[in-house]
């Protein structure tokens, strides 16, 4: 005789759901936080028109000859336009390439086309590019930035003025990049804090949303245990109910009734079991509350009942219980619905007729079950099992760090099943429910 293989886990996957993040205040700061190239462009635009129109303006008075003022060459002027340019385009995309800006402001200091003491437009565009180095790269490629441009306004005084002038030009220049750079150091820690903060939520947010899926799927995966243990035993007990009835019915008009009327009377306590369990489903909650009975799990005090009523199928059940049950329910639970599962399959394998022998031990830290039949008849092709009542009450001991073991013994079938209990688990009282008669 053979038995049902264990059934494979389900597997679950997570969804991550979408963060709602509370709206940060002001319109303006809204449309910018939406909008950087547009910030750009404004901050681009403030300082290259300015620049080019000055530029243009000098050159034309240059070669027309109308100022008695001392005025920049067209060389220096067109070489000063192209250092406009490229600063314009660096604040145009300071947020990709922040570091191409300092670089060409270094080489301008360095080379005396912008001094320390040039126009504030020129030093509005530094100090644009170095405060946007600590916002889009890291803090120690900020202070090397900081460091290359002090450098080059050193030797850039060094070559034209000599020492003397050199240093506290150097010093004032120093002292104004540091303020620059320290606001761009605030501001860009604040923001990669506020980033770090709303991941950390995110992460939260998929997080809970992944441990309520995986709630709900264990919580299926209970109800589809539930629903296999009622439906299996019930329909077993039915089906010998009314194959003994079906036999009787000529000879013994008397036992056929009562077969039949234990078969219907198991029905209907599958469906109200049925309909409690699925009570819980049901979307409109209110209406479940006020319609659904609401009683509690099995437990081992009700295996009497589940042995008597596998008498009235036709099996002759031994059942001793030795030492006291725990007071765990969930445990109580996992060791009716052991024996359940092991008296369905002695019914759908064994048969009619079939000896089951079932042994409770309830020690201080661990609880017994043993099933055994005796495999006295063989079953028909359509009374056959699925396979995930083994894998069932597998899966219900597993639960508390137990084992199971299933296996031919002799010519039939014997269960063993061991739960640990823990010590503020064990009930001191006495059983009030005794085993029924052997």
């Amino acid at each position: 005789m053979t038995r049902p293989a264990a059934a494979a886990a389900p597997s679950s996957s997570g969804v991550a759901a979408d963060l709602r993040l509370p709206r940060p205040p002001g319109i303006f700061r809204r449309f910018w936080a939406r909008h950087p190239f547009v910030v750009d462009g404004i901050l681009a635009g403030v300082y290259g028109l300015p620049a080019f129109i000055l530029t243009g303006l000098l050159i034309l008075i240059d070669v027309m000859g109308v100022s008695n003022f001392e005025l920049p060459n067209v060389g220096e002027l067109s070489g000063y336009t192209v250092f406009a340019l490229g600063m314009t385009l660096a604040i145009l995309f300071r947020r990709r390439f922040p570091l191409w800006g300092v670089g060409l402001a270094a080489l301008a200091l360095l080379t005396g086309l912008v001094s320390q003491a040039s126009s504030p437009i020129d030093l509005y565009a530094i100090g644009v590019i170095l405060y946007s180095v600590p916002l889009y790269r890291k803090m120690g490629i900020s202070w090397v930035a900081y460091g290359s441009l002090v450098l080059a306004v050193l030797l850039g005084e060094l070559v034209r003025h000599g020492l003397a002038e050199a240093l506290p030009a150097t010093l004032s220049a120093a002292v104004l990049l540091a303020l620059v750079l320290l606001v761009g150091i605030n501001t860009g820690n604040r923001r990669r804090y506020l980033v770090a903060v709303i991941d950390r939520a995110a992460q939260l947010a998929r997080e809970r949303d992944q441990q309520s899926q995986l709630a709900a799927v264990e919580e299926r995966a209970r109800i589809a245990r539930e629903m296999h243990d009622i439906v299996a035993h019930s329909l077993s007990v039915m089906i010998a109910l009314a194959d003994g009835a079906a036999a009787a019915a000529t000879r013994n008009t008397e036992a056929a009734q009562k077969a039949m009327l234990s078969s219907a009377e198991t029905g209907r306590s599958a469906l109200a079991e049925m309909r409690r369990l699925l009570g819980v489903l049901s979307v409109d909650r209110a209406e479940s509350d006020e319609s659904v009975e609401r009683v509690p799990q099995p437990g081992t005090e009700d295996i009497a009942g589940l042995v008597k009523t596998f008498r009235s199928a036709g099996l002759t059940v031994r059942y001793s219980v030795a030492g006291q049950p725990t007071i765990d329910r969930g445990q109580q639970l996992a060791v009716y619905r052991v024996v359940q599962e092991s008296l369905t399959n002695s019914l759908r394998y064994a048969g009619v007729g079939a000896t089951v022998d079932i042994a409770l031990q309830f020690r201080a830290t661990e609880t017994h079950i043993m099933v055994v039949d005796d495999g006295a008849d063989t079953p028909t092709a359509g009374n056959l099992g699925s396979g995930r009542g083994l894998a069932g009450i597998r899966q219900r001991v597993e639960i508390f760090g137990g084992e199971v073991v299933a296996a031919a013994f002799g010519t039939g079938w014997r269960v063993n099943a061991t739960i640990p209990v823990s010590s503020d688990a064990f009930d001191t009282a006495s059983l009030r429910r005794g085993p029924p008669e052997a």
